[in-house]
């Protein structure tokens, strides 16, 4: 069933009202902070403390440090229920499939982490970030941070985004490259003549869940989610098709309950970012007044071509007596005072965007290795709240939606039984280092449980029987994240393990048998002599008796 333009217009027009009360605090967010993301492409006209610019570049790299490193593969994939990964064969195949995302996504047309370098920053200047997913034809995937300024969101009752609209703009050629004959008469006019092919023209995107999705047709209109471009002048749809999943994924910051849009570090610390760059810029006034003061001369000035550069002559500068006809102003101004409120705002902009705790996670110094482990625990526990939101409402969208454009292109190899006769979910398992810190919990207790225990057989080593120590070391293998290929199966194990008890009872019985062999060497040397010792004593009384 087709959709109407004219109902999706008038929804688009509901959610641009509602997106306006925010528009105002984004703009002044971009003045100060990142005037480049500002829908006016403002130039920094109001910025004279570069503190919050400063804070969100180190915001936006510890972002991507802590959840998408690029010098690392930061998450594998697990199966609910968990028992499944602990199979060899599931194990391996979920990282087969973990590396053909990796490689997919790091692909040179997809541009990655230079999108998601860009959401991070969307995230800490306006507390929302849109990612678009999709594929090229061809060529594999494709990532794009849509600005927040083209797009307009609503939630389901849930909470969560499941309506994304984007208003842009395309000149007429570009639309009729991109749309061809579906386009309004006007447009496709204008497309054909030299003179009119660059007039820009509004469209609308619309994707949302479509009402009267029918599961048992295939055709690719009758999709989950709809998807509808919408020329908005003519009220046209120019293209409609859709999608299986979700192609965006937005993240939000913080979100307060009932708002759709989230929060931002720079929305938290405004009032503190304006203030520090109100005071910075009368310190530099004052200072400037400080260092080129104002100058007082008679009210009678006779001075003609007064300069005030280097070297030069004033005629006229002195009276008859010697005394400076012109002095200058002392105003008076104390620099400490003003130096030490912009250090307190400067501290609270720092605080907002989380730079002393991302402080603590490059903060390594000389400590033991326990040391070591609890301060990372500490540090991921401090930061789970903020992060926890970015793993499962940003990255895992965009995983779903990457297994899905592969899995349609035939890149993902087939499951293996085990997980297909199941049903088994797959899921991400982030494996950074913040969550590397707080899933290494349970191999780091049964290490130290181990240097307790150890000390303990000292006194009494049958105390040592209680410990199951193939259960004990796959849970260390998997809480510091070592890869699954490592670990053999239940059978090979069993088959090594056999094998080293036959190898020990061959050299068991070797020994054995050296051993038999040596007593019954010893025991013929014995014997040897024996009857050595019994000729000797018999040709004696031989001798003697003759």
């Amino acid at each position: 069933m087709a959709l109407d333009a004219d109902n999706v217009l008038k929804r688009f027009s509901s959610l641009e009202g509602k997106r306006g009360e925010y528009e105002g605090a984004w703009q002044q967010c971009a003045d100060y902070v990142l005037p480049r993301f500002g829908k006016n492409n403002s130039k920094s006209f109001f910025i004279f403390d570069s503190t919050a610019p400063l804070a969100l570049g180190r915001f936006s790299a510890a972002l991507e440090s802590i959840l998408t490193p690029r010098t690392q593969k930061w998450h594998s994939l697990a199966t609910d229920p968990a028992e499944l990964t602990r199979s060899p064969a599931v194990a391996q195949y979920l990282d087969e499939v973990r590396d053909i995302l990796f490689a997919n996504r790091l692909a040179p047309g997809a541009n990655f982490h230079n999108q998601m370098v860009e959401a991070y920053l969307s995230l800490g200047v306006f507390g929302t970030a849109v990612m678009l997913i999709d594929d090229q034809l061809g060529r594999g995937l494709r990532y794009q941070c849509v600005p927040l300024h083209e797009v307009y969101l609503d939630q389901n009752a849930s909470g969560q985004v499941d309506t994304v609209f984007r208003a842009y703009q395309l000149t007429a050629r570009q639309a009729m490259t991109e749309f061809g004959d579906e386009l309004p008469e006007s447009i496709r006019k204008d497309a054909e003549d030299p003179t009119h092919m660059d007039r820009h023209y509004d469209f609308i995107h619309g994707v949302f869940p479509r009402r009267d999705f029918d599961r048992r047709r295939q055709d690719g209109v009758n999709l989950p989610v709809a998807s509808l471009h919408i020329a908005k002048a003519a009220k046209k749809v120019v293209r409609e098709s859709g999608y299986r999943v979700m192609p965006y994924a937005v993240s939000r910051f913080t979100v307060v309950p009932g708002e759709v849009y989230g929060r931002s570090p720079a929305m938290e610390a405004m009032p503190d970012i304006v203030q520090v760059n109100a005071m910075k810029k009368t310190m530099l006034r004052a200072a400037e007044k400080m260092v080129d003061p104002p100058l007082l001369t008679p009210e009678n000035d006779v001075l003609t071509a007064f300069s005030l550069k280097a070297g030069s002559i004033n005629y006229g500068g002195l009276d008859d007596q010697g005394r400076q006809m012109v002095v200058p102003l002392q105003l008076g101004g104390n620099l400490p005072i003003g130096m030490e409120m912009i250090s307190n705002s400067r501290e609270v902009i720092n605080e907002a965007f989380y730079i002393n705790l991302f402080q603590i996670l490059v903060d390594t110094p000389q400590k033991t290795a326990t040391e070591v482990i609890e301060r990372a625990q500490e540090k991921a526990q401090l930061l789970a709240p903020v992060m926890g939101r970015q793993q499962s409402e940003f990255l895992m969208p965009t995983i779903d939606r990457e297994l899905d454009i592969l899995q349609a292109a035939g890149v993902i190899p087939p499951p293996p039984e085990e997980l297909t006769n199941t049903g088994a979910l797959v899921h991400p398992k982030y494996e950074t280092p913040m969550a590397a810190a707080l899933d290494s919990r349970d191999g780091s207790a049964i290490l130290q449980a181990f240097q307790g225990v150890a000390a303990m057989s000292q006194v009494n080593p049958q105390i040592m029987d209680i410990i199951n120590f193939d259960e004990a070391a796959k849970i260390v293998i998997r809480s510091f994240g070592a890869p699954a290929a490592i670990q053999n199966e239940d059978e090979a194990i069993a088959q090594i393990r056999q094998a080293r008890a036959e190898q020990e009872q061959q050299q068991a019985m070797m020994e054995q048998a050296q051993m038999a062999g040596g007593a019954i060497e010893g025991l013929a040397s014995a014997e040897e002599k024996l009857s050595r010792a019994a000729t000797m004593q018999g040709g004696g009384m031989l001798v003697g008796n003759a």
